[in-house]
Parts: C-alpha cells; structure tokens; sequence
C-alpha cells in the first residue's frame, strides 16, 4: 500500500475541512470508533445470535471510512511520515475488532490524562497495525482497499462543496 499518497490525500481533505479546535483529537477517536463499528456491524460474524453471518457489500466501505479517522489520527500525531512496517492480526476477526475498541479508548485515555507523545505514538502504531491486519483478515486486498479509500476520498470531497 502506497502509505505516503494515502496520508497526503487525507491531509488534503484535513486541510479542506479545516477544524482545529482542542476538541479536535478526542472526535478524531471518537470518529475511529464509530465507523469501527459501522464497519463490525457489516462483517455480522459476531452476531452469533443470527443465522445470518454473511458479510453486507457495506463492509469494504465502511473499513476505508474508518482507515480515513485512522490516517487523520496519525497526521494529528505527524506519523505521516513513519515507515509502516507490518499489521498485526489477533486469534480472529471478532477478537481483532475488541483490541482495537480498547486500544483507541487507550489512546484516548493517556490523551486526557498526559502530554506523553511517545506513548501516544506507540499506541497509535500498534491502532494502525491492528487495523491494516482487519483489513487482511477481512478478506481485502492492499489494491482493493487503496482503490476505496480513494473513491470514498472523493465522495468526502463532494461532501465539503455540497455542505454536508
């Protein structure tokens, strides 16, 4: 995965939308973890309550809509620049999802409770890694989710002319 293109095109839209409020960091993972979510709801094999266990056609989508909040999590922390290195996958994909629920509200958590950077931009590596290894434990390529991430870039871009 092209990382430098990926994060200069997510500084592009950052740049565009232009909030910079102290607020700003703790949306950003409040953000991650939303569309973390949306994008477990979309994967289904957790809902072990359901017969229903196939995946929706969401589920592509709603990964690259996070992996936006997580790049921009990273150009908050200017790790744009930091060569990424490897992912990281856990036991299974339900296991992965929880890590990464915890590992953001870490972040959060030493956000609020320190000026530690070091300990923020380890946190964020191990976010990172764990989310490309969703990626590839939920069946995408590196192309497959470059080329999303880039469509739904420029939908966020229609979005800002349209006023959304």
């Amino acid at each position: 995965m092209n990382f430098k293109k990926l994060f200069e095109t997510q500084q592009v839209l950052r740049s565009r939308i232009a909030y910079n409020e102290p607020d700003r960091f703790g949306k950003l993972l409040l953000a991650t973890q939303v569309e973390l979510g949306e994008c477990a709801n979309e994967q289904r094999t957790w809902k072990f309550w359901s017969k229903d266990q196939k995946p929706r056609p969401k589920l592509l989508e709603e990964y690259v809509d996070g992996l936006h909040f997580v790049l921009e999590v990273g150009i908050e922390l200017e790790m744009q620049d930091e060569p990424v290195m490897y992912t990281t996958e856990h036991v299974d994909v339900t296991s992965q999802f929880n890590y990464l629920f915890y590992t953001i509200g870490e972040m959060y958590d030493v956000s609020t409770r320190a000026d530690d950077r070091e300990e923020l931009m380890a946190i964020y590596d191990d976010v990172l890694s764990c989310y490309l290894g969703l990626g590839k434990m939920l069946g995408f390529t590196d192309h497959q989710i470059e080329q999303a991430y880039f469509e739904k870039n420029k939908v966020n871009h229609k979005r800002q002319e349209s006023g959304y």
